[in-house]
């Protein structure tokens, strides 16, 4: 981090930082605090890695991280079937949560390849946002499950606050991630909405 200088972002290992990073987060472009009761609800949204896999290690240990930050939901903890429950509870949670948390990796924005514009899919949904009723489209269902989560988000307007975990084979970084999601021309097409602003390492 001291070689990249790069503004919001917080290395990990210092674990005491990550107070200031949710603190920031709760905080919206009008600089005005969002009011949350003891600690926020975060939903953390990733693709899966190998078990035994360095990455997998990582993302354990950012989730632990985030454990004593507030209460944290991701898929693996909460949810133990597949199918319309799944998704439903997932959709709950996602309304529901302060902070929606991405952990890029590698794996994670490859699923955005020619992927469809998640805000545009999302404006449909917007107007009827807060209907938990509102059933999801065709189009909605056909997404792969990271796109999904991240239509909820845009949908529901989350605050967006994106983990990239660093691989210097593959040139990912929090610079290279913002890169992506500004360029209309990169297939990946990782919603402007969500990964614009601000990424972690």
């Amino acid at each position: 981090l001291s070689r990249n200088n790069y503004t919001g972002q917080t290395n990990l290992r210092f674990e005491n930082r990550i107070d200031k990073v949710m603190e920031d987060a709760m905080s919206n472009d009008n600089h005005t605090v969002r009011q949350v009761v003891y600690k926020p609800n975060i939903f953390v949204s990733y693709k899966r890695e190998c078990k035994d896999s360095p990455k997998a290690t990582v993302i354990d240990r950012v989730v632990n991280i985030l454990n004593r930050q507030g209460v944290v939901w991701r898929d693996t903890d909460n949810v133990a079937s597949g199918g319309t429950p799944y998704w439903a509870h997932i959709k709950s949670f996602i309304r529901n949560c302060d902070i929606f948390v991405p952990i890029v990796t590698t794996r994670y924005i490859d699923e955005y390849v020619d992927a469809p514009d998640i805000a545009k899919l999302a404006e449909v949904m917007i107007e009827s946002a807060d209907n938990d009723n509102t059933n999801d489209s065709a189009e909605v269902e056909a997404l792969k499950p990271v796109l999904r989560e991240a239509y909820y988000a845009v949908a529901y307007r989350c605050i967006c606050v994106p983990i990239v975990i660093y691989d210097e084979v593959e040139h990912l970084d929090a610079g290279r991630v913002e890169h992506i999601a500004k360029d209309a021309a990169d297939t990946r097409n990782l919603p402007h909405c969500i990964f614009k602003d601000r990424t972690i390492l």
